[in-house]
């Protein structure tokens, strides 16, 4: 799928110029499709808000965040990208963090684990007879690689510093003291998207009620929504 001017006219001259130096042509269609998609979602949520009109800069962990128009209320999203698919999430109730994998990943489990799971994590995964223990692992990593990127900071978190335990379809979540973080001010969905997909979503509460309304949509022709299947597999209690 090739990038149309008119659609590229959409970017800013920055992300233009990183689009033309970016070499592979898979890369460059990931590239184009996640910048124009965020413009996109955005102006659904502010109409009054072209898609060329977004302006966006990095944190100081690399983190993409918004940094004009100003709005008379806040909008948070972050990205995750995976073989096959790029996932968008966009918040108007607090901080937002996503990750998504291939559910047919096949990473090195205990290995990996032993090097950034925290204790209890490990023990919990080490109990699982083996060939439970990928799906297991594959559910913890996109469970934290989210809750890291809704603080903002990325790997600057270590990420055995909190431990996620999953109970008949409850995400819990524990902080060690050097974290800092508490408990009560998270919460915590995990999906199913088809049949290849694990998606991890992570919500700052700040001052807001358990109210929450989570719909995962289809992004048609780059200007309309739709409705997608999507199974809930866990979420913090008292969610759906």
């Amino acid at each position: 799928m090739l990038l149309e001017e008119s659609s590229f006219a959409l970017l800013s001259a920055e992300e233009q110029a990183h689009y033309q130096r970016i070499g592979a042509a898979t890369v460059k269609q990931q590239y184009w499709q996640t910048r124009l998609g965020i413009r996109q979602l955005l102006s659904l949520y502010s109409p009054a808000v072209p898609p060329s009109a977004w302006q966006f800069r990095r944190n100081a962990h690399g983190r993409p965040e918004l940094h004009a128009p100003a709005l008379p209320f806040g909008l948070c999203f972050n990205i995750s990208h995976t073989a096959g698919l790029i996932v968008i999430a966009v918040s108007a109730s607090g901080a937002i963090g996503v990750d998504v994998e291939r559910s047919d990943r096949n990473p090195r489990v205990l290995e990996l684990a032993h090097r950034y799971f925290s204790t209890r994590e490990l023990a919990d995964l080490r109990a699982l007879p083996s060939q439970r223990q990928g799906e297991r692992f594959l559910r913890l990593w996109t469970l934290k690689e989210a809750y890291i990127k809704a603080c903002g900071m990325g790997l600057a978190i270590p990420l055995d510093s909190f431990s996620f335990l999953l109970e008949k379809g409850d995400i819990d979540v524990a902080f060690a003291p050097v974290r800092g973080d508490e408990p009560g001010r998270w919460r915590f969905w995990q999906f199913a998207l088809g049949e290849n997909h694990l998606c991890a979503l992570a919500l700052r509460r700040d001052e807001h009620p358990d109210n929450y309304a989570v719909q995962v949509l289809h992004l048609q022709d780059w200007a309309q929504v739709e409705p997608i299947a999507a199974t809930v597999l866990a979420a913090s209690a008292g969610l759906s």
